[in-house]
């Protein structure tokens, strides 16, 4: 959420499918706790014929959702205009319940944890996989 904060404060049009959580109070409560303030539009139901208005889509999360890799490989194509940030939920150890199979389809990939990010794959290098504080 705090991603799409900046992206929109970045003049972008963002739509967070809040899946997972729902659009309720608890969601309401983490926008006040982490002061976001921007216009993201959130919704709880997947429905791609409202994606076309939008530079970002942010599925949270994808399991939850339903999307399998090749679905999103055909929104990909249908949308080549949008960004999409897909959240996986994580297994104890840290590894994606998502399965290797998304991984050929990403840009890149992070662990978040604690408000800081592990680059894990990146098509876009700039020479290090550091740990960094993104927020």
């Amino acid at each position: 959420m705090l991603l799409a904060n900046v992206l929109v404060k970045s003049k972008l049009k963002v739509l967070y499918i809040s899946n997972e959580e729902g659009v309720k109070a608890s969601l309401q409560e983490k926008l006040l706790r982490l002061n976001i303030t921007q216009p993201i539009d959130f919704v709880e139901d997947y429905n791609p014929k409202q994606f076309r208005a939008y530079d970002v889509v942010f599925f949270d999360s994808t399991q939850t959702i339903g999307i399998k890799p090749d679905d999103f490989k055909a929104l990909k194509r249908q949308f080549p205009n949008t960004s999409f940030v897909l959240v996986f939920k994580a297994n104890r150890d840290g590894t994606s319940k998502g399965g290797s199979d998304w991984e050929h389809d990403c840009d890149a990939i992070m662990h978040i944890e604690n408000q800081s990010a592990t680059m894990e794959k990146n098509r876009f290098p700039n020479g290090s996989n550091e740990t960094i504080k993104i927020f």
